[in-house]
């Protein structure tokens, strides 16, 4: 399980470059969140460069769409390659797996034997508690990609539903609420 720690304006990139822009609704410590697209002076390419997100993430947009800037995620300036942005707190953070972060997993031969064929993604998000790493039970979700949206109770392994698609469609977990008595899958 990692954790990614979001990104505040003022936070430095690894190449001495500091953000420059964030939304001016969502704070942290008093600080604006920066989001994809937010603006970075970068000190050693002397340009204005742009946060590109980077990596596994749970998604986490704003009141304008944009995904949240989480550490590690790059500065798309001059610089070659590009510099990765260093949280400057170690307090608001997102965490887990990459099967939660709505990551693609090609699995042809799998898809073929269930009859997907042509389906060369499967994606599914795995509930587990961020203490004991256990998958976890009775969590009801809600799921939603571009093509269709999904509600429904996580199994006994905490796997949602499945999803199968020739292409790589992003997911995106709209909740996931632990009830006492979950639902029934059927």
């Amino acid at each position: 399980m990692a954790k990614r720690y979001y990104i505040l304006i003022g936070d430095l990139t690894t190449a001495k470059g500091f953000v420059t822009e964030g939304l001016s609704t969502n704070r942290c410590q008093g600080r604006h969140r920066a989001y994809e697209g937010d603006k970075i002076d970068c000190r050693s390419c002397k340009s204005t460069g742009i946060i590109r997100c980077s990596g596994t993430r749970i998604s986490n947009t704003g009141s304008h769409g944009k995904e949240a800037a989480l550490d590690g995620d790059l500065c798309i300036c001059k610089c070659d390659p590009p510099p990765r942005l260093i949280a400057s707190q170690s307090t608001f953070y997102t965490e887990g797996y990459a099967a939660l972060s709505g990551l693609n997993f090609g699995n042809a031969e799998k898809n073929d034997a269930l009859g997907n064929a042509g389906s060369d993604y499967d994606q599914h998000f795995v509930m587990v508690d961020s203490v004991s790493l256990h998958a976890v039970e009775h969590v009801v979700y809600g799921l939603k990609s571009a093509s269709e949206e999904h509600h429904g109770g996580v199994d006994a392994e905490g796997k949602t539903v499945e999803s199968y698609s020739s292409t790589s469609d992003k997911i995106d977990l709209l909740y996931a609420v632990q009830t006492r008595l979950g639902v029934d899958r059927k």
